[in-house]
């Protein structure tokens, strides 16, 4: 059986949300594909809030709109309302929808109704979530309802509309599997995938699940490979607006004692034949594939991520332009799945040969970063002995910044790049410190705050590494 067809045998349960009564069934498939492909099957479970949409409906002067046209999005609170105070937002791509609706939400009463758009025949889900973005901790949950709408729709918003969507939020158990094939070595490397998904959700990320049990052809002997799907990556979070990947987030936070030894975390999420993004920790040395473009910083979009933080090394594959991304459209056909497996497994085994070698970059690459840093770190770390063991921990400094085009990025000492780039534009979310809103450019007040904030920063990682490094 190809991934064509491992694909399509996890995809007839349709939309599997984390927690729901669908995902145990989905997991048995993924089990009876992982047997005689692994010395191991492990499965582990994480709390997760459970999100689902009961019933929905929208109608306008006595015309219902057709329940193709239209999607709740994810953790939007229930409406029963008929008014004609609802609002159409467009879009330029997806990626815009959170800190839009984050931003505008909080304009309105909670009368109001808010309607997501591309303009095309499409319809998508992502998570709703209120501000500060860009947290992982608990924030309050949406309160104005939101649905995305495609361009069929518009012909139905006339007048008065009566828009309606009974949803559930409860607390639940999701479930991840895992499948070990034993090495010579005690060295990790853990590949992984997640199979909750919106829609058919065939390239985000189902894809990426069937390819898990067919790493038996790229095994490596000097390595114990763990292929791992995940629960809860694109939703599952309790309100937190770091929304995504907290299946994840708890394996790592509940195995740090297994995970001693990782070498590698190369993750496989939303994955196209064209298009084809390889996120690299620059610890590591660029790899140079033909048809494939290579962001010299991890990912923020994926599992992988929450690696980091246990200073593992990540590698990404990411479709980041593909067309259908969480829509209603997302199904792959068999001569694209072919070309898939044919790129991505040659990838991995080339991957998992050379990797010993990448260790030799680690010192020039902390190096390399001294010249962006304020002359204050730079000169505790000039004076500082850097090793391979030394900038191996540096992997865990990386976080995320939000751009008001809904671009993220990370970086190290991120909260210091955020806070320089915020006096060049109107809004940033910096992971897991503040939101920056620069309305006024020309305000000696708004300086004077970034000033104080980039100083306070630097003395803080001062701190850090005199104490940790």
């Amino acid at each position: 059986m190809g991934i064509y067809e491992k694909v399509k045998e996890l995809s007839r349960f349709g939309e599997i949300i984390a927690g729901g009564k669908k995902e145990k069934k989905i997991l048995n498939v993924i089990k009876s594909q992982f047997e005689d492909k692994f010395d191991d099957i492990k499965l582990y479970y994480h709390d997760v809030l459970n999100w689902s949409s009961r019933e929905a409906e929208i109608q306008c002067e006595s015309k219902k709109v057709p329940d193709e046209y239209f999607a709740v999005l994810p953790y939007s609170p229930s409406v029963d309302i008929e008014t004609s105070n609802y609002r159409i937002i467009s879009l330029n791509s997806l990626s815009e929808l959170s800190i839009k609706y984050a931003r505008i939400a909080k304009l309105y009463d909670h009368d109001t109704v808010l309607l997501f758009t591309l303009n095309d025949d499409t319809i998508r889900k992502i998570v709703l979530k209120n501000r500060p973005l860009l947290h992982n901790s608990p924030q309050t949950p949406p309160y104005i309802p939101a649905f995305f709408i495609n361009k069929n729709t518009l012909n139905y918003l006339k007048g008065k509309c009566r828009f309606y969507m009974k949803n559930t939020f409860m607390d639940s158990v999701g479930f991840s599997i895992e499948g070990i094939s034993n090495g010579k070595k005690d060295e990790k490397v853990y590949v992984t995938a997640h199979h909750d998904h919106w829609f058919y959700g065939e390239h985000d990320d189902l894809v990426g699940v069937a390819l898990l049990s067919e790493l038996n052809h790229v095994r490596d002997s000097n390595y114990e490979i763990h292929a791992i799907s995940f629960t809860a990556e694109e939703s599952g979070c309790y309100f937190e607006s770091f929304s995504w990947a907290c299946g994840s987030k708890q394996y790592v936070k509940n195995n740090r004692e297994k995970l001693e030894n990782t070498k590698l975390v190369i993750s496989l999420d939303n994955i196209s034949s064209n298009n084809l993004y390889l996120f690299y920790t620059p610890l590591t040395t660029p790899l140079k594939y033909e048809d494939v473009k290579e962001i010299p910083y991890p990912s923020p979009y994926s599992d992988s991520y929450r690696f980091l933080e246990i200073n593992a090394p990540t590698i990404s594959f990411h479709s980041l332009d593909y067309k259908y991304y969480h829509s209603n459209f997302d199904v792959l056909n068999r001569e694209e799945s072919v070309l898939i497996e044919q790129k991505i497994l040659s990838i991995i085994r080339d991957i998992l040969e050379k990797y010993p070698r990448f260790s030799n970059t680690k010192i020039e690459f902390i190096k390399k970063e001294l010249h962006n840093l304020p002359v204050e770190l730079k000169s505790i770390l000039t004076n500082t002995s850097i090793t391979n063991r030394f900038a191996e921990k540096f992997i865990g400094l990386y976080k995320s910044i939000l751009y008001p085009n809904g671009k993220i990025i990370t970086s190290l000492f991120h909260t210091l790049k955020g806070i320089k780039e915020s006096y060049y534009t109107e809004y940033m979310a910096i992971e897991d410190f503040k939101e920056l809103e620069n309305i006024d450019y020309s305000s000696n007040n708004y300086t004077y705050y970034i000033h104080k904030l980039y100083k306070e920063e630097i003395e803080r990682y001062i701190k850090l590494i005199s104490e940790n490094y």
